[in-house]
Order: C-alpha cells, then structure tokens, then sequence
C-alpha cells in the first residue's frame, strides 16, 4: 500500500479534515458545549448525530486510508467517510446560514469548502473503484478463457491489476516529486542568472557615474576657459574701440584747417602722455 508519505502526499488535506474531525467530536462531548446555531437549528438528537458522527467519520476515514489489506476495501471505506463528512458538514452549514444569515458567510464558505471537497474526493474514489472493477473483469475473463493454466499464474494475474493501479498511485508522486526538483532548481538558476545581472547592472552603473563625474569635471574648466575668453575678447574690444577713437581725434587734427606740423606733434605728444599716465604708452 506504500508508504506514509506515498498515502498522503496527494491528500494533504483530506488528512487534515480527518485528523481534526475525531479532535472537535470528542471536544463537544466531553465539555458539553454546542455551537448556538446547532442548538437552535438542530433538534437534540441530531446534535448528538453530529457529535459522534464527526468521531465515526474521522477514526473510520484513518482507517481507509491507511487500510493494510485490498485497495478496494479501503477505498469503499473512504467513499463511505467522505460521503457521511460531506453530509454533517453540509448540515452545518445550513444550521448557520439559518441562524445567522449573512454574517456567517465566512464560516459558511469554509465548511462549505469541505462539503464540496468531500463529495469532490467521493466522486475521484467512485472512478477509481470502476477502473479497479474494469481491470479485475478483464484479468478474471482472461483467467476463464483458459490463457494461462498455472493457478498460482492465474492469482497473479488477479492482482496484477490492483499492483498496477498502486504502482500507478506511487509513480504519480515521484513524477510530482521530480517536478518539485525541477521547479527547485529552475528557481535557483533563475536566482543566480538574476544575481549576476545585478552585479553587472551595478558595475555598469558604477562605471556611467565615474563617466559622468568626468564630463562634470570636464565641462567645468571648459565653462572657465570659455569664461576667460571672453574677458580677454571684451578687453581687445576696450582697445580696439580706445584706438578707433585716437585715430579719429589724430584724423580731425591732421584735416583741420590751419594744422601744422607742430601742433600735430603736440597732440601726439598729448596722447603718448595720458596713455602712460593711464597705464602704458600707446602701441
């Protein structure tokens, strides 16, 4: 039948519902407390209907899924427990909503949850049952028309049917263990291809700061150079305009009527004097 992890592996919380069924059952009967709905939508007899059954259900689902013997029996017990668990829960769910109304909507929709997973699981263990039914037939037809005379053969072949679904049961959670391992590892490969993106995009960054710490630097002393310059260009401008204007005043006193010789000397003079007397001779 497999082992403990192989049983439950796929029915987690069928197990759950199993295990904690039997728990609230002996609760209710040994404190003698009954949920406010259940009093009052329940007459006492089907109270403690709903007490022991919540034990009957959970001990007798246990036991069908941890059955030692034929998988057959164990799964007609299973069918039986989930079926009854569907019931009582659905029953619950009905006392609620009737005393309640909508504000046991949150209740209502988790036990309700457990209704339909019980009726869910009834229906998977039915198919199951048909399919071990349609392999037994068909193993026992064989065995009729006579294909193989060996008796001990023939048992065989009865129970080949029932070891193939079970070997069926027990490759479904390896191939589930393996996909686990694969999704494992894909997430851990992702992981890493995702670290060294991030250690690449940080030396990238890294080296686009230091470029732009350069440029910075770099277009700071051209915003001097350029700012140099211009106060150089607006000094040769003073200049140029200080010697247009010279040039003109040494025009006018050459054209000037009645100018001599001496008095453009004496202009001259006059300028080359204001010049030093300014900062430097004129060149």
């Amino acid at each position: 039948m497999g082992t403990f992890y192989e049983r439950t592996s796929h029915r987690v919380y069928e197990l759950a519902v199993l295990v904690t069924a039997p728990v609230c059952g002996v609760l209710l009967a040994v404190l003698d407390i009954q949920p406010r709905s259940v009093e009052t939508a329940m007459p006492e007899a089907m109270q403690v209907f709903w007490e022991f059954g919540l034990i009957v259900v959970g001990v007798a689902g246990l036991v069908g899924m941890f059955w030692p013997g034929e998988l057959g029996t164990g799964l007609g017990i299973e069918l039986a427990v989930v079926l009854t668990l569907g019931a009582i829960a659905a029953r619950y769910v009905v006392a609620v909503v009737a005393v309640a109304g909508g504000q046991a909507v949150v209740v209502a929709s988790f036990v309700g949850a457990v209704t339909l997973g019980s009726w869910l699981r009834a229906a998977e263990i039915v198919r199951s049952l048909r399919m071990l039914t349609a392999c037994t037939r068909l193993a026992s037809s064989r065995a009729v028309r006579g294909r193989n005379d060996d008796p001990a053969v023939g048992r065989l072949a009865l129970l080949g049917p029932v070891a193939a679904l079970r070997t069926r049961v027990v490759r479904r959670g390896q191939r589930s263990r393996c996909a686990r391992h694969r999704r494992h590892a894909t997430a851990e490969a992702e992981g890493r291809h995702a670290g060294a993106l991030t250690d690449a995009a940080s030396a990238l960054v890294q080296s686009l700061r230091t470029r732009v710490t350069e440029l910075e630097t770099e277009a700071l002393a051209v915003r001097e150079h350029l700012a140099a310059s211009q106060r150089e260009l607006q000094e040769l401008r003073t200049t140029f305009w200080d010697l247009t204007r010279t040039l003109q005043r040494w025009r006018d006193a050459i054209l000037a009527p009645g100018a001599t010789i001496r008095r453009v000397q004496a202009l001259v003079t006059e300028e080359d004097r204001r010049a030093r007397h300014q900062g430097g001779p004129i060149q």
